[in-house]
């Protein structure tokens, strides 16, 4: 089984359905995300969520394929955004900063945040194209049932909330 790395900068990759609330979750920006992947990376690497979906080592691939991708593209848009923060803080640093140079360091640094949004949400939607709608609706079952397991687990013997 080789799913070693599979949806680490997907947000919520090929199991977007099992979590939305996290549907705009972008991992590469800081403290987003990272919960999620967490999940979803153990949860298609666990045997018996792939036998009950019924994920196929092609599609492991093709999942593969598009997290490499997608892990270039948005390593990329980190040292551009990282050049758009140096270039933005030495227009700061002037004497006297140039308002408009500074919008437009901003308005820059906001693209390339745009433009990696926008690779995760398309590789979500191909990592999704990938999978039946079935397993889909497997996978989003399953989601929610680890999710419930987990917060259950946290609890302890608490009760339904605190103070219980």
């Amino acid at each position: 089984m080789r799913l070693h790395p599979l949806i680490l900068t997907l947000g919520a990759g090929a199991l977007v359905a099992a979590f939305p609330a996290t549907a705009a979750a972008a991992p590469m920006i800081p403290g987003e995300g990272r919960m999620v992947q967490g999940l979803i990376e153990h949860f298609l690497n666990d045997p018996e969520v792939r036998e009950q979906a019924q994920i196929t080592d092609e599609q492991v691939d093709q999942i593969e394929q598009i997290t490499r991708q997608t892990r270039r593209a948005v390593l990329e848009r980190q040292g551009e955004a990282a050049l758009a923060r140096l270039d933005l803080e030495e227009l700061w640093r002037a004497d006297e900063p140039d308002a408009q140079a500074i919008h437009s360091a901003i308005d820059r640094l906001a693209q390339i945040q745009t433009q990696t949004r926008h690779a995760l949400a398309d590789a979500r939607l191909q990592a999704a194209a990938v999978l039946t709608p079935d397993q889909r609706e497997t996978l989003r079952t399953l989601g929610r049932e680890r999710v419930r397991e987990h917060i259950s687990e946290r609890r302890g013997d608490r009760g339904p909330g605190r103070g219980f």
